[in-house]
């Protein structure tokens, strides 16, 4: 009679650990007919999945795996067939139950995923055409995706088979999954510990991911294997090394990919998206081509024949292939690291800094911006000054690259000030070019931090800087603004940029002292030169952020500038209006207006206008306080039902 009941409250899909109690331990006396109706409980039981809505966050949620081990241990072939058929139903609920129940029993028999593997990898490369129900062709399937994980795990020869030949001939859909479960399979967690080197697991599926964007074409099915190389390669260094060879074979065949897809963007297009799709396609494999080399360098790095293996494509590589050859500097951050990977990289960086290509050139001036501050002492100073020359080449592309990399490089102090000479040459020429201001303001914002090494001319060059930040668009110095505050402030002639800037800056949604910060940074002298400027940005700021135009008030006020400040409070409440709706803010305005007055007629001893003020003051008072009743009174009555 308990099992019958127990079993009647099962099949009815309620995960009761009342009825499981009852169960376990009559599981003998079960039928092997009632498994098919009672697993779907179990595995809800043993891992509720999707079920957090009814039972809270995922650590608050009841777990009980016992009744789906027991059906398992007394009942493994029924269970079997009932998972399979859960996979076949084609209802994505089903799917993942039956995913969770192989990821439950996978913990305790690794084998539980073996004999249904054929099944479990069709079912989830399949589900676009199988599953009515499924979110989107890119649905993970998540609870699904991890026992074909496990099975991976267990058999993984097994599996790679199975899904090359599910590959041969299959939709972008199907394939696009498959290379899901390769990117699953080379995951590792954050505190997971390194994987070995014979892990066929990840071995198959990294082989299969490196060589799968050489012959594929479909753009879905290439960004999926991109994102799985975007996730880096921590705890898979082991297993990258072994694989070196892969890596670099694979680099030379995805640089003819790019090099047809380069020629094709100069070939004529029907219309505008169709030109955006060729550039997104070049980028795409590009960047995948720079993933690789990381991969590479980072597990490569330490290994004096793994480093020696990377570095000696640099010889490889026939000429004309500068795409490749500038890629492959990106190991500089790496392979750099160890003064033997430095000794055996330099030449090659050298020849780059130094050579006919201009993409080359650029190349490689980022990779000296990689290279490790510990590194500076090895390093000769041929380099550095190969370095500084390109902050004069006559080539956008290259020039404006080594002015990014010079910013976080680690170039000796005795060639910066050869380098802030050519930026300031930079910044003399682009001032007068439209379209550039991005550029201009981080030339400006990285000659500022320099100024110094100019020494008695050092003043003339921070304030010929402010003269150029003002021609440059606000939007461009919103980011920078505070860092050249604190370079270029003590100039008087920097008040001037600041009151530009304040309007701009100031944020009423965020809550940003922005603003205030870079009031602060303003010099009195600057203050008092550019009154009429920082007057202007506190009525242009009030309907934005109440708080910064009263800062300039305040501003004025300790700078001993009273009448200034007496002047702008004025203009602030007249320009405020007095509706219902901003009377507060007017209130707020009316305050330091009424307390300079009373300080004025207490300095002049005019008792009649510290009177007349002292009364103004208390009426202004009474109608701050009724109006606030007036706001209590209002927003009681908007709650109301009616």
């Amino acid at each position: 009679m308990v099992v019958e009941l127990a079993v009647d409250i099962l099949k009815r899909g309620y995960p009761a650990s009342v009825a499981v109690q009852g169960l376990l331990p009559r599981l003998e006396t079960l039928s092997a007919a009632a498994v098919a109706g009672i697993l779907a409980a179990a595995i809800d039981l043993a891992d509720p999945g999707e079920l957090d809505f009814f039972y809270g966050s995922e650590d608050s949620r009841p777990r009980d795996s016992r009744l789906l081990e027991g059906l398992w241990q007394r009942f493994r072939a029924e269970v079997v067939v009932t998972v399979e058929q859960m996979l076949l139903s084609g209802r994505r609920s089903n799917l993942q139950r039956a995913g969770r129940a192989l990821h439950v029993l996978h913990a305790v028999d690794r084998t539980a995923t073996t004999s249904i593997s054929r099944t479990l990898a069709s079912v989830y490369v399949r589900a676009p055409s199988l599953v009515s129900d499924l979110e989107d062709d890119e649905d993970r399937l998540p609870d699904l995706a991890d026992a074909v994980n496990d099975a991976f795990d267990v058999v993984p020869q097994e599996v790679d088979n199975l899904l090359q030949s599910l590959q041969q001939g299959a939709p972008a859909s199907h394939r696009a999954r498959i290379m899901k479960v390769y990117a699953l399979a080379v995951h590792v967690g954050y505190d997971d510990p390194p994987v070995a080197a014979s892990s066929l697991r990840h071995t198959f599926a990294l082989k299969r991911l490196v060589w799968a964007p050489t012959v594929e074409r479909d753009d879905k099915v290439i960004e999926e294997i991109s994102s799985a190389f975007r996730s880096g390669s921590k705890g898979l260094e082991n297993v990258v090394r072994a694989q070196l060879d892969a890596f670099t074979g694979a680099l030379f065949l995805l640089d003819d990919r790019l090099a047809e897809l380069e020629a094709a963007i100069n070939e004529p297009a029907e219309n505008v998206f169709v030109a955006m799709e060729r550039n997104t396609r070049r980028m795409v494999v590009r960047g995948l081509m720079e993933q690789l080399v990381d991969w590479a360098s980072e597990a490569a790095a330490g290994d004096s024949p793994s480093v020696a293996k990377i570095i000696g494509l640099f010889d490889t590589i026939p000429e004309g292939r500068d795409n490749l050859r500038g890629i492959l500097l990106g190991a500089t951050k790496e392979l750099s690291r160890d003064l033997d990977g430095l000794k055996q990289l330099l030449p090659h960086l050298y020849a780059a800094l130094v050579g006919s290509s201009v993409l080359g050139r650029s190349c490689a001036a980022t990779a000296i911006g990689e290279l490790p501050y510990h590194s500076i002492t090895n390093i000769p100073d041929l380099l550095f000054e190969a370095f500084g020359a390109l902050l004069r080449d006559q080539y956008v592309m290259v020039h404006k690259t080594a002015v990014a990399a010079f910013q976080r490089s680690i170039v000796p102090e005795r060639y910066r000030i050869n380098a802030a000479n050519a930026i300031l040459s930079l910044i003399h020429y682009y001032r007068t070019q439209s379209k550039e201001d991005a550029f201009l303001a981080e030339c400006v914002s990285l000659l500022a931090g320099m100024a110094d090494l100019f020494g008695n001319q050092s003043g003339l060059v921070r304030r010929y800087l402010i003269d150029v930040a003002m021609g440059i668009d606000p939007i461009f110095l919103r980011s920078c603004i505070l860092s050249l505050s604190h370079s270029l402030g003590h100039e008087a002639e920097f008040a001037k940029l600041a009151a530009r800037m304040i309007p701009q800056m100031a944020d009423r949604y965020n809550q940003s002292d922005t603003a205030t910060k870079l009031l602060r940074k303003v010099t009195k002298e600057g203050l008092a030169s550019y009154a009429g400027a920082f007057h202007y940005a506190a009525v242009a700021v009030l309907d934005i952020e109440l708080h910064t135009a009263l800062g300039i008030v305040e501003a004025f006020l300790l700078a001993g500038m009273s009448g200034e400040a007496e002047s702008l409070v004025t203009a602030l409440v007249d320009s405020n209006g007095d509706s219902v709706r901003l009377r507060r803010r007017r209130r707020m305005l009316q305050w330091p207006q009424l307390a300079m007055q009373f300080e004025a007629a207490v300095a002049a001893r005019d008792l009649e206008r510290m009177s007349a003020t002292s009364r103004a003051w208390i009426e202004a008072a009474a109608s701050d306080a009724q109006d606030q009743e007036d706001g209590r009174e209002r927003s009681a009555r908007s709650s109301l039902p009616f």
